[in-house]
């Protein structure tokens, strides 16, 4: 119990072994004079106060030596229903409440001022009003409609409580419902809502539309979805910047668990976080993708491609790159990097790529086929022939044909070195669409869920292969 309580109860005890002591000393010491009677009083408080103590109740207030003035239990009890009533007038926050019927009333107390005014917006939200701060500070706090409605809150802080309180309100709104509030920043609705985001870090904007919609009958466009979204990443998994700051660790324990592989950093503390993921993937004798590099840079220019193809030369030992084929798009940096670091090898466009910048001028399904057909076409004669017909349906489209160097990326031109005719690079997109996922992550969480899922997927087709041609080959015996 608390210390007023065990007061009373101690007052109310003592009040009653004072009214069995006098009932005592009428019965044992009449006719005594008031020595005797003295006498007599000592000895009756004695087993009382002992069987207080043997019923198991002890109270600071019962072993004093000194008076105590108490009041009567009428009077006790006039002030706890006093108390009561002031506590009941006295309204608290609750943040756990239904903010659509919450009422906001002169003299309601909250913790700080931080809880009122989350208590503020959300309530702004939820009955659809634009609610504004105009003031806040460490002592006051003040927020208003907007323009042309009467609705005005002021709470100040209540020093010897170190609460907040409002005093002054005018609670009634002359304005209409918003569908567009801007109360609800994103910072807000990543927090509603953070419990969906961990279950699913990408959780599709539209999806978080609709369901803001349908709670709160709040109308947020695309790029303030995709803003809550950064929020709640933020919130789970930290800033981007704490993520860089952890590399040089995560490098030291890649390199620990993995001691074959080759990581490198090339961070200069003074850029901006960086940009861009490059790739160098393979086809494996399956005809599938194999990646075998991957890095992120700041940016895609020839600095940084330079310095990412020259780890893979030195990796795979390709020397001046006699025999080797290397196929991208038409980035300029990595042409002249390729080109300085291994000049003998053969360096083709994707075809798609080049496709996609000419059909800009020379549209229409004629020319695409015609396009594809001198591409696709296996030896030069046929490539002639083939850009005959193109120039007789659009010379224009021939001379910006010719123009884009087709031996970059016709298959005529491919050299009998290469074992593959490929003349598009698909490989990487498909690789970009396997990384889609990670790619929206910060950048540790992104490399490890690339890594992961790439040995993963490596396990899964080894396993699966040599299951089968071990199938395959007690076939072959059994027959």
């Amino acid at each position: 119990m608390s210390d007023d309580e065990e007061y009373i109860c101690s007052r109310r005890l003592l009040h009653q072994k004072n009214k069995n002591v006098v009932s005592n000393d009428h019965v044992a010491v009449s006719g005594l004079d008031n020595f005797s009677r003295q006498t007599v009083d000592h000895s009756a408080e004695v087993p009382i106060q002992n069987a207080d103590e043997a019923a198991g109740y002890a109270s600071d207030y019962g072993d004093s030596e000194c008076d105590v003035n108490s009041l009567g239990t009428s009077e006790e009890e006039n002030l706890d229903e006093v108390d009561k009533l002031q506590r009941k007038m006295r309204k608290v926050y609750d943040p756990r409440c239904d903010h659509k019927s919450l009422q906001f009333v002169v003299g309601m107390r909250f913790e700080s001022c931080q809880q009122l005014k989350e208590a503020v917006q959300k309530w702004g939200i939820v009955i659809g009003r634009n609610v504004k701060i105009v003031r806040r500070n460490f002592n006051k706090f003040e927020a208003v409609c907007h323009e042309g409605c009467r609705w005005r809150l002021y709470a100040s802080l209540i020093r010897e409580e170190n609460t907040f309180a409002i005093r002054k309100l005018q609670p009634n709104h002359t304005c209409s419902r918003v569908t567009r509030n801007r109360a609800a920043t994103s910072n807000w609705i990543a927090k509603e809502f953070i419990s969906k985001f961990r279950r699913n870090p990408n959780w599709d904007v539209k999806e978080l539309a609709g369901d803001l919609m349908e709670k709160y009958a709040v109308d947020a466009g695309k790029f303030k979805c995709y803003r809550t979204r950064y929020e709640a990443t933020k919130m789970l998994k930290g800033s981007v910047t704490e993520h860089y700051a952890l590399l040089r660790s995560y490098k030291a324990e890649l390199m620990r668990v993995d001691r074959a592989g080759r990581f490198d950093f090339l961070i200069n503390e003074a850029d901006e976080l960086g940009g861009a993921l490059l790739a160098a993937v393979a086809k494996d004798g399956n005809d599938q993708m194999y990646p075998v590099f991957w890095a992120v840079v700041q940016s895609e220019n020839e600095h940084f491609w330079t310095w990412f193809m020259n780890i893979v030369f030195e990796e795979l030992n390709l020397g001046d790159g006699l025999g080797w084929t290397f196929i991208s798009d038409q980035q300029k940096g990595l042409c002249n990097a390729i080109g300085k670091l291994a000049p003998l090898a053969q360096h083709r466009n994707c075809a798609r790529h080049v496709y996609c910048n000419w059909k800009k001028e020379f549209k229409g399904q004629a020319l695409k086929k015609l396009f594809w057909i001198a591409a696709r076409q296996t030896y030069e004669a046929g490539l002639k022939l083939a850009l005959t017909k193109l120039m007789d349906e659009n010379e224009a489209a021939y001379l910006d044909f010719i123009q884009r160097d087709p031996t970059k990326f016709c298959k005529a031109y491919v050299s009998e070195h290469s074992k593959n005719d490929m003349i598009d690079n698909n490989i990487c997109e498909t690789f970009n669409g396997y990384i889609v996922r990670a790619r929206v992550k910060h950048i540790i969480d992104m490399l490890e869920d690339i890594r992961v899922n790439l040995m993963e997927r490596t396990h899964t087709k080894l396993t699966h292969m040599c299951g089968e041609l071990i199938q395959f080959v007690l076939g072959l015996e059994k027959s």
